[in-house]
């Protein structure tokens, strides 16, 4: 049995449930799954995902669910889990213990991302603050401030003699002077516990088709 020491030196037996437990959690971090990346889930979504575990488990639709190999067959995933799943991504079910293992690993990340929050909450975090359009050959970046639009931002490029025909991302600037494309703004402005949209956010039109 392995044993951990705390900080008092004294050891503790681990059970080989609990170990498993503390090597999924390690293997999350190490697969992308850090604290900057959990620190973005704000409304729950890992307590979700871990509770969407622990119900498959007890309906006892494990094996059902693991023999599901399309996206079409994984409607049974979404019933089991009563429409709780919090990403597009659907479980990776393997086995009961498995999955018993995932959602514990899931209710330790979100303790410890309640845990980092006070400290986050009293940080300047970035906030969504412009409206711009990153040039992807010259790297060049056009932004103006809200409640400018994508239509000013325009203009600005074209009185700078730059061509709208080249291929750009459109995104959207923060406090902290980042560029951060349309697709990630939403988690910035959550992190920051900033309103989505943001209040007077223009709509960005869908890049050129040379994009």
């Amino acid at each position: 049995m392995t044993k951990i020491i705390t900080s008092s030196g004294s050891t503790i037996p681990m059970t080989d449930a609990e170990l498993t437990v503390v090597v999924e959690r390690a293997h999350q971090r190490r697969s992308g799954f850090t604290a900057e990346h959990d620190d973005l889930h704000t409304k729950g979504e890992l307590l979700d995902a871990a509770s969407c575990l622990i119900r498959i488990v007890a309906k006892g639709m494990v094996d059902d669910i693991r023999k599901c190999n399309t996206l079409y067959e994984q409607k049974a995933t979404e019933s089991a889990m009563d429409g709780l799943w919090p990403w597009k991504e659907m479980a990776k079910v393997v086995d009961e213990q498995q999955c018993l293992t995932d959602a514990a690993a899931l209710i330790i990340a979100e303790k410890e991302r309640r845990g980092r929050a006070p400290k986050i909450a009293n940080k300047d975090i970035p906030r969504i603050v412009g409206v711009a359009l990153l040039f992807k050959q010259t790297g060049a970046i056009f932004a103006m401030p809200l409640p400018n639009t994508f239509d000013d931002v325009r203009a600005l490029v074209t009185l700078n003699g730059a061509s709208l025909t080249q291929p750009y991302i459109a995104g959207y600037m923060t406090s902290a002077g980042q560029f951060v494309p349309v697709s990630k703004a939403k988690a910035v402005a959550d992190l920051a516990g900033q309103e989505w949209p943001v209040k007077q956010m223009p709509i960005l039109p869908s890049p050129p088709t040379n994009f």
